[in-house]
Parts: C-alpha cells; sequence; structure tokens
C-alpha cells in the first residue's frame, strides 16, 4: 500500500498519464491521454494497476516496433553507400508494413472466430442454442 503523500505527489506530477484504449486496433497503436481527473476519482491500488498494464502494453508495443522496424530494415535495405533513401527502399519498406498489419489483422479475425465457435459449442453443449422461444 503507498502512502497518501505518494498518491497526492503521483496525481499533482506535471507528466500525463499515457493510457492506451483497450478497443483500439492495432494498427493505431496510438496512446491517448485521460484527464487526470479521472486517476484522481480513482484509489490508488486502481491507479498503480491501471498505470502497470499502460507500461505493459506501452512495453509490448515498443518490442512489436522494433522487431517489424528491424525486420522490414534487414529485408529492404542493402545498400549503404548514400545518405539517402531510395525509392525502391521506401516501397520495400511500405509493403513490409503493409504485410506485417494484414497479418495481424488476420489473425485477429481468425481469433475472433475461433472464439465464437467455441462460445457457439459451449452454450450448445449447455443446451442453450436451438431452444425455442
Amino acid at each position: 500500500r503507498i502512502s497518501d503523500e505518494r498518491y497526492k505527489s503521483y496525481l499533482t506530477s506535471p507528466f500525463p498519464r499515457v493510457l492506451f484504449h483497450p478497443a483500439a486496433a492495432a494498427p493505431a497503436l496510438t496512446p491517448t491521454l485521460r484527464p487526470q481527473t479521472r486517476l484522481a476519482a480513482q484509489p490508488p491500488s486502481l491507479v498503480l494497476v491501471s498505470c502497470a498494464r499502460a507500461c505493459a502494453q506501452f512495453k509490448e508495443f515498443l518490442g512489436t516496433y522494433n522487431k517489424l522496424t528491424e525486420t522490414c530494415f534487414l529485408d529492404c535495405v542493402k545498400d549503404f553507400t548514400t545518405r539517402e533513401v531510395k525509392p525502391e527502399e521506401n516501397t520495400c519498406s511500405e509493403h513490409c508494413l503493409q504485410k506485417y498489419l494484414k497479418m495481424t489483422q488476420r489473425i485477429s479475425m481468425r481469433f475472433q472466430e475461433y472464439h465464437i465457435q467455441q462460445n457457439e459449442a459451449l452454450a450448445a453443449k449447455a443446451g442453450l442454442l436451438g431452444q425455442p422461444r
């Protein structure tokens, strides 16, 4: 449990709290700033949990971003004789990013389909589906 002074200093800090909206789509990956009044209304333990969750989400985002950047860079950039980005390198990196985003979207759709099927199977097993109303 944290002290009241520490909690108050956390709420009055000049730095904004960066929290991620849970319903944000993967391609967006942009943080949203919430007003401090929402955090002030919560008990200290909930604030710490939401901050820990935001930190974990941000670390996951950075890991994904770094992995994607490295993969696309290694695939697309072959010539280091000039400081300028060549048009073919730019095109390759854009295609690499688009391919990654489409892949993550398809994976997300498959997981949704799988969970719908699992829920329907559980409901059918419990006898909740197919009953007349």
